[in-house]
C-alpha cells in the first residue's frame, strides 16, 4: 500500500516531492479503523457539532507526513468532497504525539472562522496564505489519539516537515 500512496502522490504533485502521503478508506479494508470511524462517542460527538441526530461516514483517509515532506497548502476539506451540503466536519486524530510547532512539529494551523466566509471561494487559490485573511489557531502539542474537530469549509494547512 506504500507504493500505492507513492505514486498516486507524485501524481498529485510535480516530481517526487510530496506534502504527504493518502491512504484513502482504509477502513473498507482495515476493521479496527472501521470500529473506530464508526464508534458511538466518535458519531455522537460528530452530530452534536452539527446539530442532528445521525451522520453518515463519508471518507476515512490515513496520513503520513515523512521528514522532509512540503507543506501542506491552504485548503478545505469539502470542496473536494462530491457532496451538496454544508453539514460536514472532519475529525483529525494523529496516531503519534505531535509537538509544537517550535519544537518540530507539524499538526494543522486552523483559519479561524473562514468556514463562514462566503467571499472565500472569490479569493482562495492552491498558493493563497490564508494566515494573511484570517487569524490562525495551532493548537501546539497533540497527543496520539486526541481528537481535533474542523468544519468541512474550515480553511487549514501544515508547515513542512
Amino acid at each position: 500500500e506504500m507504493e500505492v500512496a507513492l505514486n498516486h502522490a507524485r501524481t498529485m504533485n510535480v516530481g517526487d516531492e510530496t506534502p504527504f502521503l493518502q491512504n484513502f478508506n482504509p477502513h473498507r479494508r482495515y476493521s479496527i479503523v472501521y470500529e473506530l470511524a464508526t464508534c458511538p462517542k466518535l458519531t455522537m460527538l460528530a452530530a452534536e457539532l452539527l446539530g442532528t441526530t445521525q451522520v453518515r461516514l463519508y471518507q476515512t483517509s490515513i496520513f503520513r507526513k515523512r521528514p522532509n515532506d512540503l507543506a501542506t497548502r491552504w485548503h478545505s476539506d469539502l470542496r473536494a468532497a462530491p457532496i451538496d451540503t454544508n453539514d460536514f466536519v472532519t475529525a483529525w486524530i494523529p496516531l503519534h504525539d505531535i509537538p509544537p510547532a517550535e519544537y518540530g512539529g507539524t499538526g494543522l494551523l486552523y483559519a479561524d472562522a473562514s468556514h463562514r466566509d462566503v467571499a472565500s471561494a472569490l479569493w482562495y487559490g492552491p498558493d493563497h496564505d490564508a494566515s494573511n485573511r484570517y487569524e490562525c489557531t495551532d493548537h501546539g502539542f497533540i497527543s496520539a489519539g486526541d481528537i481535533s474537530w474542523h468544519h468541512g469549509w474550515c480553511l487549514h494547512s501544515a508547515a513542512a516537515n
